[in-house]
């Protein structure tokens, strides 16, 4: 997950920064926990990964 454009995200929509990156996307629908581990959504994907 790219943490630059996750941060930039929160800025821009007025979100806090009070809880875990984790739990903000869980809340955002852009990341599900499976067996506890959390895996980007295609939604999370788009916003959110790291372009290699």
């Amino acid at each position: 997950m790219d943490r630059n454009a996750f941060n930039k995200y929160l800025s821009l929509s007025g979100i806090s920064n009070v809880l875990p990156p984790e739990d903000m996307l869980l809340n955002l629908d852009c990341c599900v926990k499976t067996e506890g581990k959390a895996y980007l959504t295609n939604a999370g994907v788009l916003f959110f990964q790291m372009n290699r």
